[in-house]
């Protein structure tokens, strides 16, 4: 509906009154029209009419108006329906990521020892095999030190990781070298892998006590970036399992 058509329109009121439209402005909410009338009485046209407050004194006015308020109706309930819509996308996504949370695998020791870099079995990088994980990735921070951490245990591997002459590039590689070795460990070992697989989708967090927030989370805090690199690889092998 054209509102500024609808100046010097005349209305008549429920008690019969005729009155001519002087002014037409949107109200705050702008799914309605207000009308003020020669007498300074206001109307509300949307309500007002659907109510059976007013009406046009010409006929094509009113059925105009009725058009404008069923368009309007649908408008509303459209946008009604989406934020229906939106509230019970959250709400799910809140639910599930509840109940994922609730159902994570978030300490990597006992029956999930298994998934951490302590885990004692021997792994093949890069030409040198070590007793775990831990001894393969300290040993790539200093790679004219590699042989000093094939015989060792993680504990020790770690201790001796922060004494080495670090790499200059270590910050951009170390990701993609626990990549690397995580899923050498799992391709060498497949009863390692199976059971790997067998977590399903369950979330992997390596929680820890000892403030490592950056391969995995301490106190609710961290990157995550074993568990996601774990996740990572099970998917691989999931997805290829069911070629």
């Amino acid at each position: 509906m054209n509102k500024n058509n609808l100046i010097g329109q005349k209305i008549i009121t429920k008690d019969g009154s005729t009155l001519e439209i002087v002014e037409v402005e949107d109200s705050n909410n702008l799914k309605e029209i207000v009308i003020k009338t020669s007498n300074k009485k206001m109307f509300n046209i949307y309500l007002g009419y659907k109510n059976g407050f007013i009406k046009f004194v010409d006929e094509s006015l009113n059925e105009e108006l009725n058009e404008y308020i069923k368009n309007e109706n649908i408008e509303l309930q459209r946008l009604k329906d989406l934020e229906e819509e939106k509230r019970r996308l959250v709400l799910e996504r809140e639910r599930k990521e509840k109940e994922r949370l609730e159902n994570a695998i978030s300490l990597f020791r006992g029956e999930y020892l298994f998934l951490s870099n302590f885990y004692e079995v021997d792994v093949t990088y890069e030409g040198f095999t070590y007793k775990n994980n831990e001894a393969a990735f300290q040993a790539q921070k200093d790679l004219s030190r590699r042989s000093e951490f094939v015989d060792i245990n993680p504990v020790s591997a770690k201790r001796l990781g922060k004494r080495v002459n670090l790499r200059s590039d270590w910050e951009k590689v170390k990701v993609d070298i626990m990549t690397q070795i995580v899923r050498c460990k799992f391709d060498q070992h497949p009863d390692l892998k199976q059971k790997l697989i067998d977590t399903g989708d369950r979330l992997l967090i390596e929680g820890n006590t000892w403030n490592d927030k950056f391969w995995g989370v301490c106190k609710g805090v961290g990157l995550n970036k074993l568990g996601e690199i774990l996740m990572k690889i099970r998917k691989e092998y999931m997805d290829h399992k069911e070629l």
